[in-house]
């Protein structure tokens, strides 16, 4: 986004497009219990050699891959919106809220995931929609996933809520995501930090 504004700012002439010109940050969770091993677990013997400080990166490191529709386990919550026109870099520093809710009984979420929808609203174009969510084709914009220190398990209708917070600098984006959970088994609350790089 820094480099769109950039380009904006610098070349967009006050009649020119900017194809597409609206994105839509969506976040839900995931339950896949078998990836979330396999990423700890390479640190246990890695030719031989244990790893075991690394696994802090998992935590720490948002990873990007597609995620399959059938590992979603909650609603999904509309972060925020960006419309590429008016957006100015301080937008790019967000803290909002989101609530989600346990869609299936006796799941555990592993991870956090967001996502982008991305629309063309300008005359001429209006309709257009790629949506990149975990039931959509699989596009070269995947699903970001954030490890959960803690896992949550949840039943059908459990209310998870929290907030996303993102400090971007130059080459970094600093993210704090905030959990709250009075579930019908789980009840937790706590804090975890990860840093996105560019």
């Amino acid at each position: 986004m820094k480099q769109l504004i950039a380009a904006r700012d610098k070349y967009l002439k006050p009649s020119g497009t900017i194809i597409p010109d609206t994105a839509t940050l969506h976040l839900t969770t995931c339950s896949d219990r078998e990836y979330k091993t396999e990423a700890l677990g390479f640190w246990d013997n890695v030719y031989g050699f244990r790893m075991l400080p690394m696994k802090k990166l998992v935590y720490e490191s948002p990873s990007i891959s597609p995620i399959p529709e059938e590992t979603i386990v909650t609603t999904t919550h509309p972060l925020l919106t960006i419309n590429a026109y008016t957006v100015t870099l301080p937008e790019l520093a967000f803290d909002v809220p989101f609530t989600l809710t346990a869609t299936n009984n006796h799941e555990v979420i592993n991870y956090l995931v967001a996502y982008p929808t991305i629309q063309l609203t300008k005359e001429g174009w209006k309709g257009f929609t790629i949506r990149c969510s975990p039931d959509s084709e699989i596009t070269y914009l995947q699903q970001c996933c954030f490890t959960l220190e803690e896992d949550l398990p949840v039943n059908k209708g459990d209310v998870i809520t929290g907030t996303v917070k993102a400090e971007p600098e130059e080459k970094k984006c600093d993210i704090t995501i905030s959990v709250a959970m009075q579930g019908s088994v789980h009840s937790t609350e706590y804090t975890q930090k990860y840093e996105f790089y560019n």
